[in-house]
This record gives C-alpha cells, sequence and structure tokens, in this order.
C-alpha cells in the first residue's frame, strides 16, 4: 500500500481521511516543513483563503523558501475557490497573478483542488505514482547553506532586485519576509518599486491584468 507522511497538525482533518479512503496508508509525524510527503512531493495545503493572507502578509514568499529548501518538489496545494475568496476580500486578481508568477519562478508548483476530499485524491495519486517509479519517501530537513541561496534566489526574482541587492537586503532584514514587509525603503528607484507594489499589494485602480508589467 503506498505510504503518506501526515504532519502532526494536519493528522486529524478530513484530508486524512480522504487519503485513506483514496488507498493509501498515512503516518503522523512532525514535519519541519509542509503538511504531507508523497513520494518525492512536499505538499503544503491552504485554503483559498490562506493564500490569500499569506500574499498579503508576506508569509508565502518566505513559506516558498522553506518548501524549497526541504530537496524535494514542493507543491503549495489551494484548496476552494480563489478567485471567489480573492473578491470577498477585494484583493486584485493582479496581487495574486503577481505571486503565482514569482513563487513559479522560484520552482515551487501549484495545484488546486475544489474540496477536502479532492486535496485526499490528489496527494494519493502522487504517492501511487512514486510508488509506481520506486521512489521512496525521504523527510524534508533544512540545511542552512542552501536556505540562504534560496532567499537570495527569491528576492532577485522581484522586479528589479539583482543578485547583489538580494544579498545586502537579506543582510540587513535578517530574512526574506522582513525584507518584503520593509519594501518601500529599498534602495531601488520609484519604477522598480512601484513593480514590486503591484506584485505583492496588487492595485485596485488598475482593471486590465498586464502580467508584462510586472517583471
Amino acid at each position: 500500500m503506498s505510504q503518506v507522511i501526515a504532519d502532526s497538525r494536519e493528522y486529524r482533518t478530513d484530508v486524512v481521511k480522504y487519503i485513506k479512503e483514496a488507498g493509501c496508508q498515512v503516518v503522523q509525524k512532525q514535519l519541519e516543513i509542509g503538511d504531507y510527503i508523497a513520494g518525492y512531493f512536499l505538499f503544503e495545503r491552504k485554503s483559498a483563503h490562506d493564500f490569500i493572507s499569506s500574499i498579503v502578509d508576506g508569509r508565502l514568499f518566505d513559506q516558498a523558501t522553506r518548501l524549497l529548501s526541504s530537496g524535494q518538489r514542493p507543491v503549495i496545494i489551494i484548496e476552494g475557490d480563489l478567485w471567489r475568496a480573492a473578491d470577498m476580500r477585494e484583493v486584485h486578481q493582479n496581487a495574486i497573478l503577481g505571486a503565482e508568477l514569482a513563487i513559479a519562478r522560484m520552482g515551487v508548483g501549484i495545484l488546486y483542488t475544489r474540496s477536502p476530499e479532492q486535496t485526499g485524491h490528489a496527494i494519493c495519486l502522487a504517492a501511487r505514482q512514486a510508488e509506481r517509479e520506486d521512489r521512496g519517501i525521504r523527510i524534508p530537513h533544512i540545511k542552512g547553506t542552501d536556505l540562504r541561496k534560496l532567499q537570495i534566489e527569491f528576492l532577485s526574482s522581484l522586479p528589479g532586485v539583482g543578485i547583489k541587492t538580494a544579498e545586502q537586503l537579506l543582510k540587513k532584514y535578517g530574512s526574506p519576509l522582513k525584507a518584503i514587509q520593509n519594501y518601500r525603503s529599498w534602495p531601488l528607484p520609484d519604477k522598480a518599486l512601484a513593480k514590486i507594489r503591484r506584485v505583492l499589494e496588487g492595485l485596485q485602480e488598475d482593471n486590465e491584468t498586464d502580467l508584462s508589467a510586472f517583471f
């Protein structure tokens, strides 16, 4: 039977019930990173509302960096109707699209599901695929040197931010999250800061989706 590892915080959720119903064994374990491990995939599960909140408060990019440090293939599962949640929260679509593009450039996948049931089936399917390919489960750990490299790569993926600037920002603020929270003070031209603002916050007065303006 294919095996899935579920973080202790997720073990009593409906998702675990549906993973079992889909035919996979679930093992509870306290994970340093992510919510589920299935084969070579590391899944972080977020409701649509939580995904939007993580964009607004800047947590998303710090979490993406941590997921990448695992050495596995990270995937963020967005559960529920993302665009309906965005309308309810009055968050502009550009902020969401920009964030999705940014984490995709970092190498983090995105998987949309409608419900905990579909999430559970998707995770079990990943475990089954890995079993057919004879890929065992490996528990991820953060490596300090890899983490710093990924943090720099993430910051430098933002508009107008090069490697040297990313290194300076990381040195000054200590983490990508703190750097992003203070992005208005970055030593960049106003035009670059405006593009970064569009990626992180979106512009409510802009009704057109012009992705080319982000990067």
